[in-house]
């Protein structure tokens, strides 16, 4: 799954795509808002732009909500949080989920 920032008749949009594939998390971000991707983020508010710039923190809650909408399970995504837990892609209070930046 990715969350796809990107533009909608000119309005920036951040939306999950692929909600069902908790094998990949990601955020895909239309080059022309890669500038503002951390204002994006926090507007939803989907989480916040990682100081290395080349990864963001998605809230845990926006990201189960939407992919159980797009027909992911419970049981998938509990998996996909045990997997970021175990290679240290969670916060300490587990409520943000570190995801790579792509540009597309």
């Amino acid at each position: 799954m990715y969350l796809h920032v990107h533009q909608d008749d000119g309005a920036p949009v951040a939306e999950l795509d692929d909600g069902a594939n908790i094998f990949h998390l990601s955020v895909l971000v239309a080059p022309e808002l890669a500038g503002r991707l951390g204002q994006l983020l926090a507007a939803r508010p989907w989480g916040s732009l990682d100081p290395d710039g080349e990864h963001a923190w998605l809230d845990v809650a926006a990201l189960r909500h939407d992919a159980l909408d797009a027909g992911a399970t419970e049981e998938e995504l509990d998996r996909l949080i045990a997997y970021a837990e175990r290679h240290a892609w969670l916060d300490a209070d587990r409520t943000h989920v570190r995801a790579h930046i792509e540009q597309g």
